[in-house]
């Protein structure tokens, strides 16, 4: 995250929020404790109390089950549905286990069936939207082939027979989190809400004169959680040109353009793909193992509202244009199960036939799944809250008023934006046939910053430009046709 404005470079700062496909416990029956289940049990069965507030069924001759009541953040549609049946399926039950592919039984039950190593086993999620998001309840039936008749009917009683009580786990959807404002200890260049008892470490990081960067971490002993609002380490970047190769520069070389200030020659990223990059990083700096990528889109609905508050950079003489892609995945670290989500949006600033790119905005949070919904509140309420010092600003840059005018206009565009789309997943699959159609046919999928506008063009090129007669071309090279040309943003390669 970067803070400040320069006549060099066009400096954002803005608060951008975003969700990760994260189901949470909903209602606990006793979270690990002694608590009695809300179910009646049959005689020869045993139930016992997961911290995550699952509930698992031991009965005879090796049959299992479980009932975990669930909360989505988000109004889940059939195909969504469908779609956690088979992560939470492949995530917790897969244990000698081949599951079928969940299908839609009727209104609000999705159901897979599954075998494997003597056994029968079946899966049923019921699920209703409520105002806040769409409550569920898992229910998994195991047993032996031999016996699966006989088990099925202490199954049902037993499913039948249970009542969800009480509210959620504390803390489980991050409602009852009570927040404080945290200001930066470097310089008093911002504040933050942070949630009361968790850690905050970071802030300002100035580097040189006119690089100065944000990167704060929250973390939660408790939860075992943690909220980054971006990375002081991350550089800005510089795209190789005619000059830097003419000076012997190659890609990956750190350059300084003077005072003070160091970038590293690279080629521009999209947002998704730095995105996946920082998660790789990620599980290798926490030695995170068997990463498995959930989830990953680009966020044009976020990059199109940003692209139009970043055309007030056009004083400064810029061509900014920024997109964005998240990613959720899931790995494990000492043993124990992580999920994650990566936000990050790279912006490309050029001047002539110079362009640099950094990364402004960069979001993450990881938790274990019993609490990444409360990683996610809070990460929308913390970046929400992000209030650049205007005393600050003033002694950073000229353009004081502009400055905090788009920061915060920034802040409460995304976090509005994202919070109305959240993982809208419904056209999942049209989109996915579209996809496979325009690489059949050769086709790229290209949205103008400047308007909105979206064009398919031919593939095979590496960028693509626009005049104001709307001709698109496609170069191999970083540099415009000519002057009269703006850049493309890919969608799609």
């Amino acid at each position: 995250m970067r803070l400040g404005v320069s006549a060099v470079r066009a400096r954002q700062l803005a608060g951008i929020v975003a969700g990760v496909i994260a189901i949470a416990v909903l209602i606990g029956a006793g979270g690990g404790h002694a608590t009695a289940p809300p179910l009646t049990i049959e005689v020869g069965w045993q139930a016992k109390v997961a911290q995550n507030g699952r509930i698992d069924l031991i009965g005879p001759e090796g049959a299992r089950g479980s009932i975990w009541p669930l909360f989505v953040a988000s109004s889940l549609s059939d195909r969504g549905a469908e779609k956690a049946l088979s992560v939470l399926l492949h995530r917790y039950y897969a244990s000698g286990i081949s599951w079928s592919t969940p299908m839609l039984r009727s209104a609000g039950t999705i159901v897979a069936s599954g075998s494997g190593g003597g056994r029968r086993a079946v899966a049923v999620l019921s699920y209703a939207h409520s105002t806040i998001g769409t409550t569920a309840t898992l229910y998994t039936a195991v047993a032996a082939a031999r016996s699966a008749g006989a088990q099925e009917r202490s199954f049902v009683r037993m499913f039948a027979s249970f009542k969800p009580r009480g509210a959620a786990e504390s803390g489980a959807s991050g409602a009852g989190i009570s927040y404080r404002s945290w200001r930066d200890p470097a310089e008093g260049a911002f504040t933050l809400d942070v949630p009361k008892g968790w850690n905050v470490a970071g802030g300002l990081a100035r580097l040189a004169p006119l690089d100065v960067r944000v990167g704060v971490r929250l973390t939660s002993s408790s939860l075992d959680a943690a909220v980054l609002i971006g990375d002081s380490s991350i550089p800005t970047y510089v795209e190789m040109n005619e000059t830097l190769a003419a000076g012997g520069f190659q890609e990956g070389q750190n350059y300084s353009p003077g005072y003070g200030i160091n970038e590293r020659i690279m080629r521009y990223v999209p947002g998704l793909d730095y995105a996946r990059l920082y998660m790789r990083e990620l599980a290798n700096r926490n030695e995170c193992s068997g990463l498995s990528e959930i989830s990953a889109r680009v966020r044009p609905d976020t990059v199109a509202a940003l692209n139009r508050i970043n055309a007030q950079f056009g004083a400064v003489g810029a061509n900014v244009h920024i997109d964005a892609g998240e990613i959720s995945f899931s790995c494990r670290m000492g043993g124990k199960l992580f999920d994650g989500y990566v936000f990050a949006a790279t912006n490309e600033i050029r001047t002539g036939l110079t362009a640099i790119w950094q990364v402004p905005y960069l979001y993450v949070a990881t938790a274990p799944p019993s609490s990444i919904v409360v990683a996610q509140t809070v990460l929308r309420h913390v970046v929400a809250s992000f209030q650049q010092d205007s005393t600050w600003t003033a002694k950073q840059s000229q353009l004081t008023s502009d400055s905090a005018r788009i920061a915060r206009a920034a802040a409460t565009s995304v976090a509005d934006s994202i919070s109305s789309s959240y993982w809208a997943r419904s056209a999942a699959e049209d989109q996915i046939s579209q996809q496979r159609s325009d690489a059949i046919l050769g086709r790229t999928n290209t949205v103008d910053p400047a308007t909105g506008d979206r064009f398919k063009v031919e593939s095979g090129s590496d960028y693509y430009w626009i005049d104001h007669s709307g001709n698109v071309v496609g170069t191999t090279t970083s540099a415009a046709p000519s002057t009269d040309f703006r850049s493309l943003v890919t969608l799609s390669r």
